[in-house]
Formats: C-alpha cells, structure tokens, sequence
C-alpha cells in the first residue's frame, strides 16, 4: 500500500531512522533518512506541521519504536510504524534507491528490487558502475 502512496502528492512523510550508512546501501524511494539517534534534535527537519502522516522505519522495527517514542512526546499525531521494516520491503521486491556521487560528478540515482552491499556502494562511489552504463550507452 505504501508503494503506492509514494507517487501521490498527498503520500506520507517517510522517515528512514537508521544510519546514514544503511540508507546509502539502499534506501525507500524518497524517504528522509534521520538516524533515531539524533532524531530529537533535528525534528525542525521534517517536512509538514505535527499533524502530517509520518511512516517510521528501520532495519527491523527496534529503532523505528524509539523513533516512534520521540516523534509522539514531541506531539506529532499520526505516526505509523512501516509493517515489515526495511527487511520486508526488500523481500517483497519493492523498489530500493541508491544515491551516489562519483569522484567530481553529478549524483545519480539507482533504483533496483534490493539493497546493496557496503561494496556495492563502494563501487558506484567509485564511478564504477558510471563507466559499464557509459560503455553500455556508447559514451
């Protein structure tokens, strides 16, 4: 359902609580990535008043309840917690980005149906995977 929602314009603010390591190895399509642990002090950062629709999310669910924790005891209203966490959205298919910038490039984005290793990441950082898309266009 929230697959979905993601291409509406009145789709719910996504907020990813890991690390920002983890959210570059893959993350929600425009999800706004705000690690739990520094989420009280950031809150100015999300989008919207506190009555906006927040869907929480983490690796697993332990974060985002920590998370969830916060944003009620600052008095945002609707808070929801992402059944399935980052874990369940990757098993079932759903669409994951990845955002890299090469050395002295533009960012690019890449969309697949997982995440990806920390070596993965490395690799697109690297502009590797520039070059094989460059090749593969004929550039």
């Amino acid at each position: 359902e929230l697959a979905a929602r993601l291409d509406g314009d009145d789709g719910p603010v996504v907020l990813d609580v890991r690390t920002e390591a983890e959210f570059a190895e893959g993350h929600i399509p425009g999800a706004l990535n705000i690690p739990h642990t520094e989420l009280a002090a950031r809150l100015l950062e999300l989008p919207g008043d506190r009555s906006a629709e927040i869907i929480v999310h983490c690796r697993s669910g332990k974060r985002a309840k920590t998370a969830e924790a916060i944003l009620v005891g600052a008095g945002y209203q609707r808070v929801y917690d992402l059944e399935g966490h980052m874990l369940g959205w990757t098993e079932a298919g759903l669409p994951v980005t990845v955002e890299v910038t090469p050395p002295g490039g533009d960012t690019w984005s890449f969309r697949a149906n997982h995440t990806f290793s920390p070596q993965q990441v490395e690799w697109f950082k690297a502009g590797s995977a520039l070059n094989v898309i460059r090749l593969q266009l004929g550039k």
